[in-house]
């Protein structure tokens, strides 16, 4: 049954509700309304504040007569730009914290503006580090973080337990644990804990995984096929790793605030994050900055690659193609949001080549380019190409830790659904074939150019298949 528009609106409403925070709105509402008001939309909570303050204080000073607002969307911020799409009510500029497969579609779709056109040479050149062409080789954000995984641990408990330095590998992990929850779960403090969503799942397996193997999200680059046998160790270092022994009872369901909440507590002594916790603590849990620690992100210590740690490109502001307001939301791109100011906030005292820092040293930079080069899976760059039947692969990770599927069964059941829905994506079109077999983990920059050479054709027919 066709929904009618009022309706849609009704639902609009409803969603911004209970989506999206206040605005910030500290100057009067008819100075605002004489303006031209550009709306934001972000889901980043940490640096709200910060986000906030420089928007007053643009508010203030800027002489093109525009008035930022700002919201946050506190709960799913794809479902609430998918929804503001179909109502032609998507905010001016959106923060590009996007799951990956959602922002790949939505690009495709054309919800975003296409910036090439509006870079200067002097823009292109500043920028540099965080320009990528992505779908049809087009640009629709500029990077302005660059992630990776770390270990986060609490430096008290680990003092307390005896314990001098951080692991290096998954197996020192898991008897560090081991040892703190039998010192002091009676006091209610753990070893371990984690979340289990898809997020974790990625910082639990893939990155490790990639070092160990050079096999990305399951898909082999250099036999040109998915592999998802080497996760077999892995799988069992969390089992290990979540086991009554090691971990707090339950951790697996926490979302991730809580999971930060209880680590604060000191409840918790480590878990895998992001590169970006240490500043989450500072500005949304500081009672356990003082106690954060981070560590490079435990090796499986199996093969002895040695490929690059995965360092995924993030953030950056995207303007919706359907903006009323283009040029000033442009104008607010270019002046506000990638101002040296505005990102000094972030990366220190200067901007100057940082702009895909996040938190990095000058010297990671070079391993960021690299990591950055790292190929995605077929069934990641375009859904279309690997049509799987049955459970994702979350799914069949989640049930072969938690013991309902034994572990090379569930493993080599992926492997061959994978390869099979895979094989009939080349057959049908859908697809080509990625296949590196030059490809080297320790540098994946030196297959780059072959690399860029065969996704596009995937994403070209994916975009084929979704008009």
């Amino acid at each position: 049954m066709a929904i009618s528009e009022k309706t849609r609106k009704m639902i609009w409403l409803l969603l911004c509700g209970f989506l999206l925070g206040g605005c910030a709105e500290d100057a009067e509402v008819s100075d605002r309304d004489e303006r031209t008001v550009i709306t934001v939309w972000t889901n980043s909570a940490w640096d709200l504040e910060y986000l906030r303050e420089r928007a007053d204080i643009y508010n203030r000073e800027n002489t093109q007569n525009i008035y930022l607002e700002v919201s946050l969307c506190s709960g799913n911020y794809e479902q609430a730009i998918e929804m503001a799409d179909s109502l032609n009510e998507l905010p001016d500029i959106l923060y590009a914290d996007l799951d990956q497969g959602s922002y790949y579609d939505f690009c495709r779709k054309g919800m975003f503006l296409e910036l090439s056109p509006y870079l200067t040479q002097e823009q292109t050149e500043a920028f540099r580090g965080g320009i990528r062409t992505e779908v049809d080789e087009s640009v629709y954000r500029i990077y302005s973080g660059a992630d990776y995984g770390i270990l986060c641990y609490n430096k008290k408990i680990l003092e307390r337990c005896g314990i001098t330095e951080p692991p290096g590998t998954m197996a020192d992990l898991a008897e560090m644990a081991k040892r703190i929850t039998r010192m002091l779960s009676g006091n209610g403090i753990y070893g371990f804990g984690q979340n289990m969503k898809d997020s974790a799942f990625d910082l639990c397996l893939t990155e490790h995984i990639a070092r160990d193997f050079g096999i990305y999200q399951g898909y082999d680059y250099r036999r040109g096929r998915y592999d998802f046998m080497v996760y077999e160790t892995a799988l069992g270092q969390m089992q290990a790793l979540l086991d009554e022994e090691c971990a707090m009872p339950g951790c697996e369901t926490l979302s991730m605030d809580a999971l930060r909440a209880l680590f604060a507590q000191g409840k918790i002594a480590m878990y895998f994050g992001d590169s970006r916790e240490e500043r989450v603590y500072k500005n949304l849990f500081p009672a356990g900055a003082d106690s954060f620690g981070a560590a490079p992100f435990p090796t499986g210590g199996v093969s002895g690659c040695n490929g690059v740690v995965p360092v995924h490109f993030s953030g950056g502001w995207l303007v919706s193609s359907g903006s009323r307001n283009r040029q000033e939301a442009l104008t607010v791109l270019w002046e506000f949001f990638y101002s040296e100011e505005f990102l000094q906030g972030y990366y220190g005292d200067t901007a100057e080549g940082r702009l895909f820092g996040d938190g990095m040293e000058k010297a990671d930079l070079d391993i960021a380019a690299k990591a950055g080069c790292l190929p995605e899976a077929p069934h990641v760059i375009n859904k279309n190409a690997v049509l799987t039947p049955g459970r994702d692969t979350y799914d069949v990770f989640y049930n072969i830790i938690y013991g309902d599927t034994e572990i090379k069964d569930g493993l080599q059941k992926l492997t061959e659904s994978y390869n099979t829905a895979y094989c009939n994506g080349i057959r049908s079109e859908s697809c080509g074939r990625l296949y590196l077999p030059e490809y080297q983990p320790a540098d994946p920059e030196k297959t780059v150019d072959l690399y860029r050479e065969m996704v596009l054709p995937l994403y070209r027919a994916n975009a084929a298949d979704t008009n």
